[in-house]
């Protein structure tokens, strides 16, 4: 199968103990039939723990949310004990995902990790690599696969408009902005625009969108302190607060678009997936240290970090704001070319 991921993804490397955020806290965590089956087989005093601090197949929490398993050095005693191979489908990927297109699939690392975003950030240009890999082939009819082909080839002339450093990068995102509206209307003419004339200015929009984000499903207590210092914070000029450069945004608007764009081929929708990307790099751009509050290390990675858990590992709150993109004034086609201006 044809295997595209960015270039960067093979460099990755779990940081274990060294990380500032594990990933085996704050999250349920799902054990899968095969790998709940090998546990329940372990024998002696590690088996037994095993199978007291599994139930409904999830590994239950302590209650500061942390896996029963990891240990104060943030180090797994399932994989001390028992091996890499002994750890179940969740913990063995994360923080990759896949995505399967026919014979052709996308894999990445998610931005809920601080070393995948520190890959990402260090890039000085973003590129993808193509090879052949071993995974099963999803079928699709022909006439899939002749759209699939389409809106690869369009994602392609946007990330190159995306880097084209010629333009000014305010530029780079009007021009894509209209080029994926001039490619939906072409595909999906019956799809209704939400292109209202009402010029609202930049506090104004900016505030819906906070009161927006505070009705997102919280994912736990970092979340409900950093909203709050973004409510209690006064809006405020984008280009005065910015701490991301511009090769930087450039990275965050193409990788988001990577992970999501090609899902249009089964959602439809171009316009939201854009708009997505451009709201979390308006939300950063605002308010990276109140995302980043409370936290250790990089401003930037933090509040990426954050974010990202926020809005990308809730299929509510993506459906929530999905909605709201295709049906709330404030983020109207005119609402964001207006906060575009500010970059």
């Amino acid at each position: 199968m044809r295997t595209c991921c960015p270039s960067f993804y093979f460099k990755f490397q779990c940081l274990a103990s060294k990380c500032s955020d594990t990933c085996c806290a704050g999250w349920e965590i799902e054990i899968d039939e095969k790998t709940e089956t090998l546990y329940k087989n372990v024998s002696g005093d590690f088996g037994n723990k095993l199978k007291a601090n599994i139930e409904n197949g999830q590994f239950k929490l302590l209650p500061n949310e942390r896996c029963p398993f990891l240990t104060p050095n943030n180090l797994c005693e399932i994989y001390s004990n028992l091996g890499k191979n002994s750890l179940c489908a969740i913990c063995k990927e994360h923080p990759r995902f896949k995505e399967w297109f026919g014979d052709y699939m996308e894999q990445g690392l998610g931005l809920c990790c601080e070393e995948a975003i520190r890959l990402l950030l260090n890039e000085t240009s973003l590129e993808f690599i193509t090879y052949n890999s071993d995974e099963e082939i999803i079928s699709l009819a022909d006439e899939e696969i002749f759209f699939r082909d389409k809106i690869l080839n369009h994602r392609e002339k946007i990330f190159s408009i995306l880097k084209n450093r010629s333009m000014d990068f305010k530029e780079r995102l009007i021009t894509v902005f209209h080029e994926v509206k001039s490619f939906e209307e072409e595909n999906f003419p019956f799809l209704l625009s939400n292109n209202s004339l009402e010029e609202n200015n930049f506090s104004t929009t900016l505030s819906h969108w906070v009161k927006i984000l505070g009705n997102t499903e919280s994912l736990g207590k970092s979340w409900d302190k950093v909203l709050g210092a973004i409510q209690t914070k006064t809006i405020s000029n984008i280009s005065s607060q910015s701490v991301f450069s511009d090769v930087e945004r450039e990275n965050i608007v193409i990788y988001l678009l990577f992970r999501y764009y090609a899902k249009t081929l089964y959602e439809g929708n171009f316009s939201e997936k854009f708009k997505f990307a451009l709201f979390f790099l308006i939300i950063l751009e605002n308010f990276a240290n109140e995302l980043a509050y409370d936290s250790v290390g990089d401003t930037k990675i933090n509040a990426i970090k954050m974010l990202s858990k926020q809005l990308e590992y809730s299929e509510n709150n993506l459906y929530f704001l999905f909605e709201h993109f295709n049906n709330d004034v404030f983020f109207s086609e005119n609402s964001f070319l207006n906060l575009i201006q500010y970059f």
